[in-house]
């Protein structure tokens, strides 16, 4: 159970976007998680606030898009 609170309390803060997915893969293959849907939505979630706008106007959807494009897009922003 610590690590599913661990995830719930995981947000990127002050990380670069690859080091917030590194610990969310590490959170994840730990508790077992393969949900696509799930880890797309917590990784958005989780992002700074500017990030998340920043992919809202990429017309990116956390309901649809695919977490490696997600992912590759807020990596490009952050720069």
């Amino acid at each position: 159970m610590r690590q599913r609170e661990k995830l719930q309390s995981c947000y990127q803060n002050s990380k670069t976007v690859k080091n917030y997915l590194y610990e969310l893969n590490e959170i994840w293959n730990m508790i077992g998680e393969t949900n696509e849907c799930t880890k797309v939505h917590k990784f958005w979630s989780g992002l700074r606030q500017e990030l998340q706008c920043d992919l809202w106007k990429e017309k990116l959807n956390p309901e649809i898009s695919m977490l490696k494009k997600v992912v590759a897009s807020a990596e490009i922003l952050e720069i």
